[in-house]
């Protein structure tokens, strides 16, 4: 930031977590909506490996990039393949101006509609986060760029879906990080986050509230991520995996969990054949 550069992915809670513990758990902000995943973002990597030796994949420039792309593989691995030492990711400008339009929605299909309105180019939020207040929608579409780029996206939200709340500036600033920082906490309380097609974020919160209505899903609908904090059984979770879902459970046991592929174990005992680090071999 102090040399006019952001970075990716802005995970909720920056200063609680590590740039190694995000990669590893292949964890994306609510801005992926505009710069894509962690994993597309990773130059380099400089990892510990189960015969403890150190070694390097990828390099710090784009252009030094050479090999195969071991940390594409690595990203997202959740430290079962190895132990990450350094990273090296590209970077992007720093916005010049920020704007967020909060609207505020009487049921999940209304605030949906909106998401969807949204989503057409040329308008390209950078986030759009959606969260239960009580028997509430709240949708928060953050635009940020250059001067000129806001103004213009903010004229297409105005012209696409009317009765927004704006804010500017530092402003905007605050509540884009509050907005980002709803996302529930790591916890010992059961979780469930989830990766799912757009088209079918409607869907996967209607049953998460079918199974616990009193929840307070969180969601980046247009990238098709869910977050919430919920007891888990098997069922709601083979009932999520047949919309396609990914499904992650966290703070509880998964035993509907799908069991490693042919392919993942093989890596798994090729990379790592003692089973030094977490994850079946």
């Amino acid at each position: 930031a102090a040399g006019g550069h952001r970075l990716t992915p802005d995970v909720p809670r920056p200063r609680e977590t590590t740039l190694g513990g995000v990669i590893a758990d292949g964890l994306s902000g609510g801005d992926r909506l505009r710069f894509g995943p962690t994993r597309h973002h990773v130059l380099g990597m400089r990892v510990l490996s189960s015969d403890g030796k150190i070694t390097k994949t990828g390099g710090r420039l784009v252009k030094n990039v050479t090999g195969f792309e071991l940390h594409r593989l690595y990203a997202g691995s959740g430290g079962s393949l190895c132990l990450i030492l350094e990273a090296s990711l590209r970077l992007f400008a720093a916005p010049a101006a920020r704007a967020c339009a909060t609207f505020s929605c009487s049921s999940l299909e209304a605030a949906l509609d909106i998401a969807e309105r949204l989503s057409a180019p040329p308008l390209e939020p950078t986030a759009v986060c959606l969260s239960r207040k009580d028997s509430s929608w709240s949708l928060i579409a953050t635009l940020d760029g250059r001067s000129e780029r806001v103004e213009r996206e903010r004229a297409l939200v105005e012209e696409r879906a009317r009765g927004a709340a704006w804010c500017e500036g530092a402003e905007a600033d605050a509540l884009y990080a509050t907005a980002r920082d709803e996302a529930p906490k790591e916890t010992e309380a059961p979780a469930l986050r989830l990766s799912v097609r757009p088209s079918r974020v409607q869907q996967a919160l209607q049953l998460l509230l079918r199974h616990d209505p009193n929840s307070a899903p969180y969601a980046h609908p247009l990238a098709g991520t869910v977050e919430v904090v919920t007891d888990v059984d098997s069922a709601l979770c083979a009932e999520l995996r047949a919309l396609g879902a990914s499904v992650r459970v966290r703070g509880a046991a998964d035993p509907g969990a799908a069991s490693a592929s042919a392919l993942d174990g093989r890596l798994k005992r090729a990379v790592d054949p003692h089973g030094l680090f977490c994850g079946e071999a």
